[in-house]
C-alpha cells in the first residue's frame, strides 16, 4: 500500500529554523513538493514550466551552492531525487555532455552542508531511459 507523505507542522518548522532565512521559501516549497518528485524522474523544462524545473528553483533557494553551480553549468536534461529526515539526494543529467552529478544535502544543529560529486558518465541503461523520454516528450507522447 502506497501512502502519500505529507509534511507535518514540526518538520516544516525545524527545517525552516535549520535552513535560515534565505532559504526559508525554498524549504518549504521543497518540502511541499516532495511527494510528487521523490524517486520519480523529472524533466527539466522551462516552457511550459515543468515540476523539474520547479524543483531546481527550489533547491537552488534552500541551497545556494547549488544555485551557483546551475548558473555555471545551465539548465539539466533530467533530474532524480530522493530525501530522509535530515537528508536529500539530487542527481542532475546533462544529456548532450553525457555527465550526470549528485548533490547530497544534510540538515544538522550546524546548518545545512552540501556535498557535490560528478561529474561522472551517464550509464548506458540509464542514458537509454532519459532518451527514451526525451523522445516521447518531444513528440507530444507524455506531459512531464
Amino acid at each position: 500500500m502506497n501512502i502519500p507523505r505529507f509534511p507535518t507542522l514540526p518538520a516544516l518548522a525545524i527545517s525552516a529554523l535549520l535552513c535560515g532565512c534565505a532559504g526559508t521559501k525554498g524549504t518549504f516549497m521543497e518540502t511541499m513538493t516532495d511527494s510528487q518528485a521523490s524517486k520519480r524522474i523529472l524533466k527539466v523544462r522551462a516552457q511550459p514550466e515543468s515540476l523539474g524545473h520547479k524543483r531546481l528553483a527550489y533547491h537552488s533557494l534552500a541551497y545556494p551552492g547549488i544555485g551557483k553551480f546551475l548558473q555555471l553549468r545551465g539548465e539539466p536534461d533530467f533530474i532524480i531525487e530522493d530525501h530522509g529526515f535530515t537528508s536529500r539526494q539530487i542527481v542532475i543529467f546533462y544529456l548532450k555532455q553525457n555527465q550526470a552529478y549528485l548533490f547530497e544535502t544534510k540538515n544538522g544543529l550546524s546548518g545545512t552542508k552540501v556535498q557535490a560529486s560528478g561529474p561522472e558518465p551517464i550509464g548506458k541503461k540509464t542514458r537509454a531511459v532519459l532518451e527514451a523520454i526525451d523522445r516521447l516528450e518531444k513528440s507530444g507522447g507524455a506531459g512531464g
